[in-house]
């Protein structure tokens, strides 16, 4: 049975092992470069995702504290990315804060949005 090179779809020497999914070692390590670039960049837009949110809560967390109402249509009007968040906190009402670097957030029942400073060294 013939097989083909998994990179560039040449055929696979039969003097390499009978798994073998690359022509050669060169093939396999090009296909690795592409991997790893791939992997990169699928954690890069993460990050960066990630870093804009935490942004975004930097920048609302003082209307929070001078009592003005942070609603959900703001954030989400900016493209928060409300799947992101590093982890969750439960406060004592049961409550669940989402974490994202120094600030935790809470979506209450109204739209509006709690921010607060958090610990989360704990977790």
């Amino acid at each position: 049975m013939t097989k083909h090179c998994k990179y560039c779809s040449n055929l696979i020497p039969s003097i390499r092992k009978s798994s073998a999914t690359y022509c050669s070692d060169a093939c396999y390590y090009e296909a690795k470069k592409v991997r790893s670039s791939t992997h990169y960049s699928s954690q890069q837009a993460f990050i960066n995702l990630f870093n804009r949110n935490k942004e975004l809560l930097e920048q609302f967390y003082p209307l929070h504290q001078l009592g003005q109402a942070v609603t959900y249509a703001m954030l989400d009007g900016l493209q928060f990315n409300w799947g992101i968040s590093e982890g969750e906190l439960q406060d004592s009402d049961s409550n669940i804060w989402k974490v994202i670097g120094k600030y935790c957030y809470l979506l209450n029942t109204d739209k509006t949005i709690a921010i607060e400073l958090c610990d989360n060294s704990n977790q």
